[in-house]
């Protein structure tokens, strides 16, 4: 069996179609109900955890930050001072 870091990942699939997969699979092939509802719930979580990253991404493209690194010039000395403990 190959190994998902041995294949390309395709251009036109996306993490929502991969959950969409992976849950036809999980009810159609989990006979177990306690299992099945199991990995349901985790799927469910992963698929809302996309949901939000996508929304966090689209919040980055399009300027949702825009001038904070401007407001805050000195971030990267504060940050090198936290980790030298000062």
């Amino acid at each position: 069996m190959t190994s998902v870091k041995d294949k390309r990942v395709s251009p036109f699939r996306n993490i929502c179609e991969v959950h969409r997969d992976l849950y036809r699979k999980i009810t159609k092939n989990i006979k177990d109900p306690k299992t099945k509802k199991e990995m349901i719930d985790v799927l469910e979580e992963a698929y809302f955890m996309g949901k939000r990253m996508n929304t966090k991404l689209h919040q980055y493209k399009h300027g949702y930050n825009e001038g904070w690194y401007e407001a805050n010039k000195d971030y990267e000395t504060l940050k090198q001072e936290n980790k030298k403990g000062l």
